[in-house]
């Protein structure tokens, strides 16, 4: 008895062995697209190369529908068991979340990593007359009704194609389908001349003794090494950074820590798989690997600000100067504090009134008679009678109290103050603010 009690102390004693945690059953990977799409293609490459350090049947399901809000609701329900993952796009889920009445939210989510970045290309069908993306530029300059297919309105593949027509200057019909896997069998059809996309989405379809495609242009500023023998938009003289899309990891809301760091080292350990990363520059896909907190904190970054859109800031910048100029971008993020921001009244005057009409577009706007105001006249009774921006004199009384008022970005302190045409900008506007929120703008004919 006193051998089995020693041996039971010094067993004690000895460091206990933690077993880590493992799925016990099949890992159910949702995609928020149909088969065939470029999340499609990016999750079911992922899941052939990480059964190495994942000891279950990884199964990709696709709930397409709605924008991905289908899959990703679907995702966000899930049991929070480490069974059920899936893949989101990150620049489109945040937005989404971010929606009155979403069914979706940042909070429902759980980080795992980043796996990828998609490059975008020009396609067309391959029995084309057009070899090269000069020869399509060429028609579309002499043709504006050629039609391209797009993922969607405003969709990524969208804005590829409005980047290749502002920066080779030629104007094209945009086409929306329900997602890539349409937009491309459309194009695919012969319903459209030509399409945006991802190389993962077309790159099979482009090699081989019966291609289908034939993809005329990258979105980047180097040769990608899956097409040598393609050049880039910058090569051309056209868009010149590159462009596309992230792909991100992530599982429900409540798995637990352990679950996570058993995915983030299955995931980091499948990503920098020299096998993996091989087979992933053959299907023209990027990888992009952000663990757990890089991903968490680019997400919370977007939460946060989603006027801001971190992950589409870039490109807004990019957009905006390629099509217009620097000079316009610098108005548009004056524009942007103006209105998020701290900016003075002097900031405000020197916005062009194009740029003014633009930032301010879809504000109450009130019209006022250029003769009245010449004469002068009182602020509560320029806001309350010839505009109504304040129901009643008591209300704006008890806001100039407050702080509550201003005018062209300057608190308005006296509400018997005179305005005259002096205070105007561009000499036609008013800008009345009220709160932090409202605005309102005041017309002068």
């Amino acid at each position: 008895m006193k051998k089995v009690l020693a041996a039971v102390a010094v067993a004690m004693t000895l460091p206990m062995t933690v077993m880590a945690w493992e799925p016990t059953g099949d890992v159910n990977v949702i995609v928020a697209y149909k088969a065939g799409s470029g999340t499609d293609t990016g999750a079911r490459l992922l899941a052939t190369e990480a059964q190495k350090y994942i000891p279950k049947t990884i199964i990709i399901q696709n709930l397409p529908g709605a924008d991905g809000k289908i899959g990703w609701t679907q995702l966000s329900r899930a049991k929070p068991d480490g069974r059920t993952i899936g893949f989101i796009n990150l620049p489109t889920f945040t937005t989404l979340a971010v929606l009155p009445h979403s069914p979706l939210s940042t909070s429902k989510i759980v980080p795992i990593c980043n796996h990828l970045k998609e490059t975008g290309v020009v396609v067309v069908r391959a029995d084309s007359k057009w070899k090269t993306l000069k020869d399509l530029v060429a028609e579309a300059k002499k043709n504006p009704n050629l039609r391209a297919s797009t993922n969607g309105v405003k969709a990524s593949n969208h804005i590829a194609a409005q980047l290749l027509a502002r920066s080779a200057g030629f104007n094209y019909k945009a086409i929306p389908y329900g997602g890539t896997a349409d937009q491309l069998l459309a194009l695919r059809q012969g319903e459209v001349q030509f399409s945006c996309a991802k190389i993962g989405d077309v790159l099979k379809l482009s090699t081989g003794r019966s291609p289908v495609f034939r993809i005329l242009g990258v979105f980047d500023t180097k040769r990608d090494p899956s097409l040598k023998n393609v050049p880039t938009l910058k090569e051309l003289g056209y868009y010149g950074k590159w462009y596309g899309s992230a792909r991100a990891l992530v599982a429900p809301a409540g798995t637990p820590p352990e679950i996570i760091n058993f995915y983030v080292n299955a995931f980091r350990r499948t990503l920098t798989d020299k096998a993996n990363i091989a087979a992933h520059e053959r299907a023209g896909l990027s990888i992009d690997f952000l663990d757990n907190k890089q991903l968490a904190a680019l997400i919370k970054e977007q939460e946060e600000a989603p006027h801001l859109r971190p992950l589409q800031k870039r490109l807004a910048k990019e957009v905006t100067i390629m099509v217009h100029s620097q000079e316009d971008y610098d108005a548009a993020v004056e524009a942007s504090n103006i209105l998020f921001g701290n900016s003075t009244s002097e900031a405000l005057k020197h916005l062009d009134e194009q740029t003014l009409l633009d930032v301010f577009n879809g504000v109450p706007q009130f019209e006022v008679s250029r003769d009245e105001l010449s004469a002068g006249v009182k602020a509560i009774d320029l806001f309350t009678e010839k505009a109504a921006i304040f129901p009643s004199k008591g209300e704006m009384r008890k806001l100039v109290q407050s702080g509550g008022i201003s005018v062209n970005k300057e608190k308005l302190t006296d509400q018997d103050m005179v305005i005259d045409c002096s205070s105007l900008l561009d000499e036609k506007y008013l800008l009345v603010q009220r709160g932090k929120k409202n605005y309102y703008l005041l017309i002068v004919k």
